[in-house]
């Protein structure tokens, strides 16, 4: 039996899975979109702490699946917040801390947040 990447990041980090803004929002739709986003969140602002590299390897491997969907919604809603968040001011040192294999994602990612920044 496959595990989804959301059940993933519920049982390997329970203390940061949001139960709380699931059960308020009950959209299933967007309930690994929404883990997404708030894992992204977690990991730029706890960038530099274990946990954070932890969720990284975690969300990578999923990413290695080669599920377009997956890879898409790791993105979107993943990388596109830490890229937002971090932006470019120590990007060789977060750069380090991401995974050789989602390094181009996350770089193209960054181009495109700092794209749609400057509009």
């Amino acid at each position: 039996m496959k595990t989804t990447l959301e059940q993933s990041l519920r049982i390997g980090f329970p203390e940061i899975y949001p139960y709380a803004m699931l059960n308020k929002e009950g959209n299933a739709n967007c309930k690994e979109y929404m883990v997404l986003r708030h894992f992204g969140m977690y990991c730029s602002t706890h960038f530099d702490e274990h946990a954070s590299r932890e969720i990284i390897a975690m969300i990578n491997s999923h990413y290695q699946s080669k599920d377009l969907f997956i890879q898409n919604a790791i993105e979107n809603e993943f990388l596109y917040v830490i890229a937002e968040k971090l932006g470019t001011q120590n990007f060789l040192n977060h750069l380090n801390l991401i995974p050789g294999e989602l390094q181009l994602s996350y770089v193209k990612v960054l181009l495109e947040t700092l794209k749609h920044k400057k509009k």
